[in-house]
């Protein structure tokens, strides 16, 4: 049995270890792959992120459970009250349905948990600034460092009172905070829960190796819901992931596919401005040539369908060179 759990900790932690921040355009230059069906891809979930239409209406009142209006919900604790101390509030409102606060709470529990590896940078950063200025720099550069340095400092005791007295054990709802967020609407934990699934380190596969079953029934709802709310990441994450070079949770879910490849590169080269756009070009070039005729007619159709019904603003813009999934919005 040891060896068994073994083994499976090992393969995720290696698909992990390639997925870990969100991956550079690069990765998906180079897509061949044989035909597919477009409606079948190659497992049973990927059936329903073909279209945000095709879950049922009681499939995603299911998964997506429902919200209190932001309206009626009493506004949040003041920005930067320690977390330990409302932590058991907000997570009774978001058990009740209210997504400011999981949004919150998703949001003070995943700067928390980067918080060690944040106040150690800001730090030895602060400290660079500080111990050996760039005297033959102008004056106002030399401000410029000082200015940066101090507020590397007061970032770091900033993170010192929100994170005071967060144990292992509140880090540790990491990834179901992240589920929940996700499903209240929270947009950044969505693409966040589907990007790297419940696994916020590696060693949550060796804790609850049952969690990566509860993930390939939640994703694809969360995957409808965010083409639905026309989230470009998502779109990003999508064409990359159906391609064979997908090496992360999402692509395990989903491809290899070089139909739905094409469709969602398609869809993310549609929305795309500036300096990217050739690159993108020889990119959908190449993934075109994997399909016949009928395939990229019907592929074309619906990504300016889709885009049509769901989309605004630029896709590279919301996805800038190797952005990260799990980044922590600003407040």
């Amino acid at each position: 049995m040891l060896r068994k759990y073994g083994w499976i900790a090992l393969v995720l932690c290696a698909a992990l270890a390639c997925g870990w921040l969100y991956w550079p355009d690069a990765l998906s230059h180079n897509d061949v792959s044989a035909s597919a069906d477009p409606h079948k891809g190659n497992s049973a979930a990927a059936a329903s992120v073909v279209a945000p239409t095709t879950l049922s209406t009681a499939a995603k009142s299911a998964a997506l459970p429902a919200r209190v209006s932001s309206g009626s919900a009493p506004p949040l604790p003041p920005s930067g009250t320690p977390l330990k101390q409302i932590f058991d509030e907000l997570k009774a409102r978001a058990d009740a349905g209210d997504v400011t606060a999981a949004s919150r709470l998703y949001r003070d529990l995943s700067t928390c948990f980067a918080a060690e590896a944040t106040m150690r940078s800001n730090t030895l950063n602060a400290s660079a600034l500080l111990e050996h200025p760039d005297n033959s720099a102008p004056a106002a550069i030399q401000q410029q460092q000082l200015d940066r340095a101090q507020e590397l400092l007061k970032g770091t005791d900033r993170l010192k009172t929100l994170c005071a007295g967060v144990d292992q054990g509140l880090l540790g709802s990491l990834a179901t905070t992240t589920l929940q967020a996700a499903q209240l609407g929270d947009a950044s934990a969505r693409d966040c829960y589907v990007h790297r699934g419940p696994f916020v380190n590696p060693r949550g596969m060796v804790d609850d190796p049952a969690s990566v079953g509860a993930y390939r029934q939640q994703a694809p709802a969360l995957i409808d819901s965010s083409i639905a709310s026309g989230d470009w990441k998502m779109v990003d994450m999508l064409q990359y992931a159906y391609g064979p070079s997908g090496t992360n949770l999402i692509a395990g879910l989903v491809g290899p596919d070089p139909v739905q490849h094409y469709r969602y590169l398609k869809l993310y080269r549609l929305g795309a401005s500036g300096t990217r756009i050739p690159a993108l070009d020889r990119q959908l070039a190449y993934a075109a040539n994997q399909l016949d005729a009928q395939q990229r007619a019907d592929a074309d159709a619906w990504a300016a369908t889709t885009q049509q019904s769901y989309f605004h603003g630029s896709s590279t813009d919301a996805t800038p060179q190797n952005w990260n999934a799990c980044a922590v919005p600003n407040e």
